[in-house]
């Protein structure tokens, strides 16, 4: 139930319309503000964060602390700003410039799918298997081939776990209490149990000076030897490149079948620039700017995450939005 709602809305064209509006929850006594104002968005996100004002809080840290541990997805303040900084040192140019990893997991899809030629095939399944795969190859340094093998114990404590952090996030502050702690602890046991042992072995051979791979894992323990800090990074970056890159995929190829003319353009831009057999260098995937537009276009009409929550750590003012168009007073706590 929500009371005291209260709406301000700029309304420049008849195209555009942007809003702050707040709400209060009486259930939890809880005030949220809604707004899509970009200027808002901004400061939200960069200003706020930077300046320690705005993070995802004390609740949602708790909420998400099993899976994550302590990393960038629910820390604040000082803390973000050095897992923030430790994760970006990770994604060099020449480490996303080496496409072989990627090249070998979409060359097992396509042999995947013409073994099924005349048959369905559930795109979005076998996207969020694919997606494993590669996530799962680049930061662990292992090939799980849930794509080939979809019974796969990992992939579905992953999903288990998705479900009870969205049941969590529904359950707010009550979530210890009404929501069964089994089915995590069961859930992340499994995952524990894939990531624990690669990253022991990864601690191990770089304290003994060993020649690393060129995983991720081998690549974060230049930074930190701690066991459950590197567990966090794990996560928190498989969080990020799963989910998101199977269902933008999912949409792509969505929108190319319904757009056969968008396709035929998009494919001959890749014969032009790539060509009919050889795999593409990333020069070349730079060189493929209608393809780009296309998934931006995508992210636009479906975006993958259409809206994030954050909560006031310090009191502030969100820059626009307010009467007159003025700003927006927000109280931590309130």
């Amino acid at each position: 139930m929500a009371r005291g709602s209260e709406e301000h809305c700029n309304v420049p064209t008849a195209r555009s319309r942007s809003c702050v509006f707040r709400m209060q929850f009486s259930a939890f006594g809880a005030n949220s503000i809604f707004t899509d104002e970009p200027e808002n968005v901004r400061y939200i996100l960069q200003e706020g964060a930077l300046a320690g004002k705005v993070g995802m809080g004390t609740d949602f840290h708790d909420q998400w602390h099993e899976f994550l541990g302590d990393s960038t997805f629910n820390l604040d303040g000082e803390k973000w700003k050095g897992s923030r900084a430790k994760l970006r040192k990770q994604f060099t140019r020449e480490r996303l410039a080496d496409l072989h990893l990627f090249e070998y997991h979409v060359e097992r899809m396509i042999r995947f799918i013409k073994a099924h030629e005349g048959k369905p095939v559930p795109v979005l399944d076998l996207l969020h298997r694919f997606t494993l795969d590669t996530s799962m190859h680049y930061m662990l340094g292992t090939d799980e081939n849930t794509v080939e093998n979809p019974v796969n114990q990992f992939s579905h404590a992953w999903d288990t776990v998705f479900e009870i952090m969205d049941a969590r996030a529904r359950a707010g502050g009550l979530w210890r209490i009404i929501l069964p702690q089994k089915p995590m602890k069961d859930a992340m046991a499994i995952l524990n149990g894939v990531a624990y042992p690669q990253i022991d072995r990864a601690i191990e051979r770089r304290k003994a000076g060993e020649k690393l791979g060129d995983s991720f894992l081998d690549a974060i323990t230049a930074d930190t030897l701690d066991r459950e800090e590197i567990r966090g990074h794990l996560m928190t970056i498989m969080l990020g490149g799963r989910d998101t890159a199977a269902l933008t995929l999912t949409n792509t190829l969505h929108a190319l079948a319904r757009h056969p003319r968008v396709y035929a353009k998009a494919r001959a831009e890749v014969m032009n620039v790539v060509g009919p057999t050889d795999a593409p260098t990333f020069q070349q995937m730079k060189e493929l700017k209608y393809l780009r537009a296309i998934i931006n276009e995508v992210l636009r009409l479906w975006p993958i995450l259409p809206y994030t929550r954050k909560n006031a750590l310090r009191d502030l003012s969100l820059p626009v939005g307010g009467k007159n168009g003025g700003p927006v007073a927000v109280l931590a706590g309130k």
